[in-house]
């Protein structure tokens, strides 16, 4: 695999940005730009979804690429969320893909689909997660209406791999309940 001396700058500038975060509330002001330079997404978006249904929050990127209006419908139908799901399921904060476990065929018939994703639209999405306090789930989603080569999302993997990546852990930090706050 390809990947050019600029993406690799990229990739090292995050990591060192990630390195001397000491706020956690200006994790996603943070990331979500450096992650779109990086691996070129359409919609990324930093997210707190709580134990109990209708418990989410999000902040996106760029700023404004969704509707606040629609963080209740996103919590209506989060449950069919398949990165979700399967982080619940496994623990695994790994990133995976929508592709990983529904066609686009799959995908598109669910309630998450056609009242939420649809209108962006999110045809592809790669999240990496991991627990955060009182079982909230802490995310980062990366979107994109078109699918892309795996040189664009081999930064982004790198990045967020195992638990113990930079991202994972400024994510963890950002998760820390005693200095958080709404993103």
């Amino acid at each position: 695999m390809y990947i050019s001396l600029e993406t690799l700058r990229r990739a090292v500038r995050l990591i060192e940005s990630l390195a001397e975060l000491d706020d956690p509330a200006s994790f996603a002001a943070l990331v979500l730009p450096a992650l779109a330079a990086l691996v070129g997404c359409d919609v990324l978006t930093y997210n707190e979804i709580g134990p109990a249904r209708g418990q989410t929050r999000y902040a996106d990127y760029p700023a404004g690429a969704l509707d606040p209006a629609t963080q209740p419908v996103f919590a209506a139908y989060v449950h069919e969320h398949p990165l979700v799901n399967h982080y619940h399921a496994t623990g695994s904060g790994e990133p995976v893909m929508i592709s990983d476990f529904l066609s686009r065929e799959r995908f598109h018939r669910l309630g998450l689909y056609a009242e939420f994703f649809h209108g962006i639209p999110v045809e592809h999405q790669m999240a990496v997660s991991l627990p955060g306090p009182d079982q909230e789930v802490i995310g980062v989603a990366l979107s994109r209406a078109a699918a892309t080569s795996a040189t664009r999302t081999a930064p982004c993997s790198a990045c967020s791999g195992p638990r113990s990546t930079p991202l994972c852990s400024a994510l963890a930090d950002a998760s820390r309940p005693a200095r958080r706050s709404p993103p």
